[in-house]
C-alpha cells in the first residue's frame, strides 16, 4: 500500500478533484549531457499541445498536485535506436520543489510503457519499454511553490533533436467551476 503524505488534503465543499497529468515537451539537442528544464514554460505562453502548465514552473496557489507517478516518452520518430540511447545513457531525471531535490533517478528509469524503441524510424513501434518512476510515499506539490523537472541528456551526442516528454501523474485539486 503506498503511503500518502500527511500534508495532503483531499478536495474540500467547494473543489473538485481529479485524475490529471502534468506534461510539458522539450527537445533534446544534438549535444551531449544537455540540460532540460520541463514544465518552466506556461500553455499560454505555448500551447495546449506543449504544455499544460497554467503557470510556468508552478500552480496556481488555490491548487495543489498528489504526484504518484513520472513518465517520459521518446517521440516515435527518432532517427535510430542509437539516438535513443545516446540521449537516455547517462542521463538522468530530478524533480525539485523550492529548489529542493525530491527525486533524483538514472533518466532510462522513467521511460514509460508507451515509449516504443526500435531500429529504424519505419519499425519505432517495435520494443516496448518499462514503467516509469511509481512514487512512494507520494509527493505533495502545493501551488504557489516552485517545481521543475530537469532532464540530463547522456554522455553521446545524439544524431539528431528529438521530443521527449515528461509527465507527472497523479490526482488535482482546484476550485470547483
Amino acid at each position: 500500500m503506498v503511503t500518502i503524505p500527511k500534508t495532503w488534503k483531499d478536495a474540500g465543499a467547494d473543489e473538485e478533484q481529479l485524475s490529471w497529468v502534468l506534461f510539458d515537451v522539450q527537445s533534446s539537442t544534438t549535444t551531449a549531457n544537455t540540460v532540460l528544464n520541463f514544465l518552466s514554460r506556461s500553455e499560454g505562453a505555448q500551447n495546449k499541445r506543449t504544455t499544460n502548465m497554467p503557470i510556468a514552473g508552478q500552480l496556481p496557489s488555490t491548487q495543489r498536485f498528489l504526484l504518484k507517478k513520472i513518465r517520459l516518452m521518446t517521440d516515435s520518430e527518432f532517427n535510430t535506436t542509437t539516438d535513443v540511447n545516446d540521449v537516455m545513457d547517462g542521463g538522468s531525471i530530478e524533480v525539485t520543489l523550492n529548489n529542493k531535490r525530491m527525486i533524483h533517478a538514472p533518466l532510462r528509469a522513467a521511460l514509460g510503457l508507451y515509449t516504443k524503441i526500435g531500429s529504424t524510424t519505419a519499425d519505432a513501434d517495435t520494443l516496448p519499454q518499462g514503467e516509469g518512476i511509481d512514487l512512494d510515499p507520494y509527493l505533495v506539490i502545493p501551488g504557489g511553490s516552485n517545481v521543475n523537472v530537469e532532464v540530463i541528456t547522456g554522455d553521446t551526442a545524439p544524431t539528431a533533436a528529438n521530443q521527449l516528454t515528461v509527465m507527472l501523474i497523479g490526482e488535482l485539486v482546484r476550485p470547483r467551476g
